[in-house]
């Protein structure tokens, strides 16, 4: 009985070392790197659907989307395009500052 008192945590402790291990390999991994890592494909393509969205306000993607100049209505494809915009607007003249 008395060889058996630290056994759970000795087990406990070594279950712990394993996890970290595994844990250690997989971060490390060049396939988690890849996918999840910085300069993921992953986060990439989310980023070029999340600027795209932000700007024309539609679902698409357009790789550097975020790079190029809309400074003027005539850069900005959903903007102005046969005179039908996409962005809301008052109907009447804001009278505050």
């Amino acid at each position: 009985m008395k060889l058996q008192r630290g056994q759970s945590t000795i087990e406990y402790v070594l279950l712990l070392a394993v996890v970290m291990l595994l844990i250690s390999v997989v971060f490390k991994s060049p396939l988690f790197s890849k996918l999840l890592g910085e300069d993921s494909s992953f986060f990439k393509i989310l980023k070029d659907r999340m600027e795209f969205s932000y700007r024309h306000t539609h679902a698409g993607a357009n790789p550097d989307e975020g790079q190029r100049d809309i400074s003027t209505a005539a850069q900005h494809d959903s903007y102005s395009k046969n005179s039908k915009s996409r962005f809301a607007g008052a109907t009447s003249e804001y009278g505050g500052l």
